[in-house]
């Protein structure tokens, strides 16, 4: 990481997702060896095209968000923003990510609305990297996964009547 700099946070908030896939096993490291070697990108076979990526995210803004759904996402940035480990939360720009990446999730899982599991499943990717501890966080080795996990712990979670479910600590 010599001679580069860590991204402004203005910068970072635009990303929509931060996901750590880690390194690859012995057998799958040796097929992308293989691999490598005798395939070259202009062997590659497209599985898609821009139209067919196009018409997906057409699809998937049309994916229903109840209004409490809303309510809810806001809720979890909120739970960031005054979170005593936390220095910088979560931006409306971190709200509006989030909500999108529901959307895609609900789609892939063949859904047309999102539900509060997808919220919650979706906090760390579309979060993590947009906030910014305290530097006594740091000192103390706290991560983002852990703060992100408080924070949704303590909002409770709308249920289909309009209630919400009561939070345990």
């Amino acid at each position: 990481m010599d001679g580069t700099y860590r991204l402004p946070e203005a910068q970072l908030d635009r990303f929509l997702v931060k996901l750590s896939v880690g390194y690859p096993d012995e057998a799958v490291e040796v097929e992308v060896l293989r691999g490598a070697t005798v395939r070259s990108p202009d062997s590659l076979t497209a599985v898609t095209d821009t139209a067919t990526v196009g018409e997906m995210v057409k699809m998937a803004r049309r994916v229903h968000i109840a209004e409490p759904l809303y309510a809810y996402a806001v809720r979890l940035a909120a739970a960031t923003r005054t979170h005593p480990q936390v220095r910088v939360g979560v931006s409306p720009r971190g709200v509006i990510a989030l909500t999108r990446a529901a959307c895609a999730y609900a789609l892939i899982d063949g859904r047309g609305w999102i539900m509060p599991e997808d919220l919650k499943a979706l906090v760390e990717p579309v979060f993590a990297h947009r906030l910014l501890l305290t530097p006594d966080a740091q000192v103390r080795g706290v991560t983002p996964a852990e703060v992100l996990r408080q924070a949704v712990g303590s909002v409770p979670v709308p249920l289909p009547s309009g209630q919400v479910a009561t939070v345990h600590g």
